[in-house]
């Protein structure tokens, strides 16, 4: 019965996940579709591809207890960590449960693990995502805290659709912010003239006398471009623009 609830809200939330226009809308659809179903704790870590393989520290959005985060905040080149380094090298979600004391202290216990038990988790689940040819820390971790009957039901019973949706906002995400090749943010043609202008010095009233439209027309615009490009402001907006391969200055 756990798992059909699990799976019948996994149709509607696909949806809202599908019509998010910004990175951390993405996000925040995930939290209302983990959290009601007792996924009490979510992280999400993302690595940079470039050619060749990927670069630099993972990208990290986090809904968990501050001592799991930092245990996934910095992970090795090749982690030692469990659960980080399933994220690195496997392709199928890895379910450890339960969680305690006892695990914490075995000679087995890694930095997350720990982390997870100290904090109050009960188990959680690893699930990678590899969409690059090099050996990174990518994928979500899923937190859960119940007894073992509630771990079963969740993370056994519902490993699949839960899985599945972990995946999908992992990439939702990606895309949403610029990650992925080939998946930038499809910016209308006024919205790319409009930052290319902004991005060249003009006003908001020079943009709009130079392609013929009203000041509110100009910030309805960059408004829209800006929540594509999950952007701070005007002038983040032309950053991450140029930074895409969008616009051309």
């Amino acid at each position: 019965m756990y798992m059909t609830s699990i799976a019948d809200s996994l149709d509607g939330f696909l949806f809202r996940l599908a019509s998010a226009e910004s990175a951390s809308q993405a996000w925040q659809e995930a939290l209302g579709h983990f959290l009601p179903l007792g996924v009490t704790g979510l992280v999400n870590l993302r690595c940079a591809p470039r050619a060749g393989g990927c670069e630099g520290t993972p990208a990290l959005l986090a809904e968990a207890d501050p001592a799991v985060v930092e245990a996934c905040a910095h992970p090795s080149p090749v982690p030692r960590d469990a659960v980080l380094a399933h994220l690195a090298t496997a392709l199928g979600p890895r379910v450890i449960a339960p969680l305690g004391p006892s695990r914490a202290r075995s000679n087995h216990a890694t930095g997350v693990l720990d982390a997870a038990a100290a904090a109050g988790y009960d188990g959680l689940m690893a699930v990678p995502v590899r969409y690059c040819s090099g050996t990174c820390v990518s994928g979500m971790v899923l937190l859960v805290k119940g007894d073992s009957v509630r771990l079963d039901a969740l993370l056994e019973e519902g490993q699949v659709p839960l899985a599945f949706a972990a995946i999908q906002t992992h990439i939702r995400v990606a895309q949403l912010s610029g990650a992925l090749p080939g998946n930038a943010p499809r910016l209308t043609r006024r919205e790319r003239e409009v930052l290319t202008l902004s991005a060249k010095g003009l006003t908001t009233r020079q943009v709009g006398e130079a392609l013929g439209i009203s000041i509110s027309g100009v910030n309805f615009h960059l408004a829209n471009a800006g929540k594509k490009l999950d952007a701070n402001n005007r002038t983040h907006a032309t950053s991450l623009a140029i930074s895409a391969g969008l616009i051309a200055v």
